[in-house]
């Protein structure tokens, strides 16, 4: 971007979000943020968007969609609530955005692939197969012709403070014993790896593919997170086979690769066993 463009993020709050902005802080690198809390410099709300809070922004601006309702259960259960957020909202504020030719990154999953038996990448169709996938899918449907329209399909992105190893740290420190759903695989990513992502955006939009899979070096299951958890810290689990409402809503296993994502990083993504290890160290 140049020096007088802005960059906005849209969900500020959640997990990337919150983590995107500390990083920003700390590279001295300017953003605004869109959301409902008063702290946001963009009032914005997916129950209810007023594009007129956005009609600042202008072409050369960059803006990182990263809010929905996120939740597979969620989007299977309240279906007609969830698409009014995650499908009309999103796409009333992108299309909005591109019309002004701001420059839109959405963050969109690998759950648009469906369940697969092989791998998959950015040329490999979507099959998606469970609601919140196909709300993703229609977003990124919507604007895939749009030059400034960007996506992100993430996959389960891992850092120590990721929901699912707080839980499991957190009860080896309790002494609890945990249950373990397997086979449940992901192409596992560093959250460094997904902030560095965002930021060569930030730096350079038009570079970029349109779409890019953010997916690690290995297929990875939850069961081979605990195996590596477990050579740092004293766990005691039980691995079980995922229950029926579990996968009402999600896919067993998604085995996304990326063709581009080491060339957008100038590296390999970094593998998440060597992640794990990096941050207990070697003893």
């Amino acid at each position: 971007m140049g020096k007088e463009n802005r960059l906005v993020i849209l969900g500020d709050s959640g997990f990337i979000g919150s983590r995107l902005k500390s990083r920003l802080e700390r590279e001295k690198i300017k953003f605004q943020s869109a959301g409902r809390s008063t702290t946001n410099e963009f009032f914005i709300d997916l129950e209810d968007p007023k594009l007129e809070n956005l009609e600042t922004l202008s072409e050369g601006d960059a803006f990182i969609f990263l809010a929905a309702i996120s939740s597979p259960e969620t989007c299977g259960k309240d279906y007609d609530d969830a698409y009014r957020v995650n499908v009309l909202s999103t796409c009333k504020i992108i299309r909005f955005l591109l019309e002004k030719k701001v420059s839109v990154l959405f963050a969109s999953s690998d759950v648009v692939y469906g369940a697969t038996t092989r791998p998959v990448d950015e040329l490999s169709s979507v099959n998606p197969e469970f609601e919140y996938a196909e709300m993703k899918t229609m977003v990124e449907r919507e604007f895939e012709l749009e030059p400034n329209f960007f996506v992100m399909r993430l996959s389960y992105v891992w850092s120590i403070d990721d929901k699912f190893t707080r839980f499991v740290i957190s009860s080896a420190r309790n002494q609890t014993p945990i249950e373990i759903f397997h086979p449940f695989v992901r192409s596992v990513i560093s959250l460094n790896d997904v902030l560095d992502f965002l930021l060569i955006f930030v730096e350079n939009a038009g570079a970029m593919p349109p779409i890019v899979n953010l997916a690690g070096p290995e297929f990875i299951s939850r069961k081979d997170l605990i195996l590596e958890l477990s050579k740092y810290i004293a766990l005691e689990y039980r691995v079980i086979a995922p229950d029926e409402e579990f996968l009402l809503y999600r896919p067993r296993e998604v085995l996304m690769r990326s063709k581009y994502l080491s060339t957008v990083l100038g590296r390999q993504p970094v593998d998440v066993p060597s992640e794990i290890k990096s941050y207990f160290g070697p003893d």
